[in-house]
């Protein structure tokens, strides 16, 4: 499972290259869900009030749909602060009075593994609203994805 991007963080070309490729998953999962003008991304400022850009990685990528109360927000890491093996939580973003998002938070270096389960994950937040996991054995955990509607085609892995 080799790192794509692993110098992200010092060299803005391939900073540029790792925003593009989760966009480019996120795109995917906006038109095999049909959920196209439900979804705002980027959502969170990735830059200082000057324009320049954080460069950070919290977050590479950032998603709301403002009328279902859900985000979705993509911290890339190099892969020595804490291996492929994404993390995720859900996160709560606002107030009672202006409105409270759910957001589903994916921490992760950025591989072809952890991509594939960012996707599966995010599929799942966009379809249901929730992430369900279940673990066989001793391996990582999966994803349990909704059951898909007749109409829908699998994920296509950006390029």
């Amino acid at each position: 499972m080799a790192e794509l991007c692993p110098n992200f963080l010092q060299d803005p070309t391939e900073y540029a290259s790792a925003e593009a490729y989760w966009r480019r998953l996120w795109d995917g999962l906006v038109r095999l869900t049909g959920q196209w003008g439900e979804w705002e991304a980027p959502w969170l400022r990735t830059t200082f009030a000057n324009g320049t850009p954080f460069r950070d990685g919290d977050p590479i990528f950032s998603a709301i749909s403002a009328a279902r109360g859900l985000g979705v927000r993509i911290v890339q890491h190099e892969q020595g602060d804490g291996g492929l093996q994404p993390k995720l939580w859900i996160d709560r973003f606002g107030d009672e009075e202006d409105g409270v998002v759910r957001v589903l938070v994916i921490s992760c270096a950025l591989s072809e593994y952890s991509a594939n389960c960012a996707r599966d994950l995010i599929l799942s937040w966009m379809v249901a609203g929730k992430v369900q996991l279940c673990r066989e054995g001793e391996g990582p955990a999966k994803v349990l994805l909704p059951k898909p509607q007749p109409s829908r085609v699998p994920v296509p892995v950006p390029a």
